[in-house]
């Protein structure tokens, strides 16, 4: 007896498999795939970007941050060279430099031809950890200096003041607390509300550091506490530092 062949159906059923194959490649995809495909590129677009979000915000805050420190250094640079009379508030009968026990105005500037004026406070500064950014510090002794400065001016900007700035130019004007409501004291005048713009709070303390028993030139204490406002996606974030440094009555360079 001849033995059955299996050679037939095996080269049939691969023909039906291929044809199987061959239809479905040509078929295409089932919307069921089509939804599934468009989910997983949504889920990894969307997380890109969060990722570009996160790290302009990053940056900004950053920028802010350099700007407010800037700013602060540059009051310190003038307070550590200006007349040591204007620093500590005046001088004694004698005419040697005599501290103010009251807040007093120290003449600081924009630039060259606009005063940006900073009153102190009175009595000793609190820690910077005790410090609530945004609100100023307990007790009636400490002054609010509150600036607001413009962070996106065009070329054609005169000087700090002006206000030209491209699509900023027609922000609205607020009143300060309605922009800083953890202030105690408040300027009188209006404020740009954009988000562009940087506000600023600085407190101002000037302590006489001397040692008494020492004939020694007068050595003074500057301590600036600083907090700022920036728009961090729809809220309003506030951040605080602080910086000190000694002053005599020799000018420092």
């Amino acid at each position: 007896m001849r033995p059955l062949s299996t050679t037939p159906d095996l080269s049939r059923r691969t023909a039906i498999a291929s044809s199987r194959v061959g239809s479905h490649a040509k078929r295409g995809m089932t919307l069921l795939e089509v939804l599934f495909a468009v989910a997983v590129m949504t889920m990894v677009a969307g997380g890109l970007l969060a990722t570009f979000m996160q790290s302009r915000r990053l940056t900004e805050g950053s920028v802010f941050q350099n700007a407010a420190i800037t700013i602060v250094q540059g009051y310190i640079e003038q307070m550590k060279n200006m007349d040591i009379g204007q620093l500590v508030g005046g001088y004694d009968a004698s005419g040697n430099p005599m501290l103010t026990t009251t807040s007093f105005s120290i003449p600081v500037y924009y630039n060259d031809g606009t005063l940006d004026a900073i009153q102190t406070s009175t009595g000793t500064p609190p820690s910077i950890t005790s410090v609530n950014s945004g609100v100023t510090p307990a007790g009636g002794a400490v002054v609010d200096n509150l600036k607001t400065y413009d962070m996106a001016k065009d070329l054609t900007a005169i000087d700090m003041t002006t206000t030209d700035t491209l699509g900023y130019s027609t922000t609205a004007q607020v009143t300060w607390p309605s922009v800083w409501p953890g202030a105690q004291n408040y300027p009188a005048t209006t404020v740009r509300s954009g988000k562009s713009d940087l506000h600023l709070n600085l407190w101002v303390w000037i302590s006489d550091v001397s040692v008494a028993s020492q004939r020694s030139t007068k050595i003074y204490a500057i301590t600036i506490i600083y907090t700022w406002a920036y728009t961090d996606g729809a809220r309003v974030k506030y951040m605080s530092d602080t910086v000190r440094t000694l002053r005599s009555a020799v000018v420092t360079n």
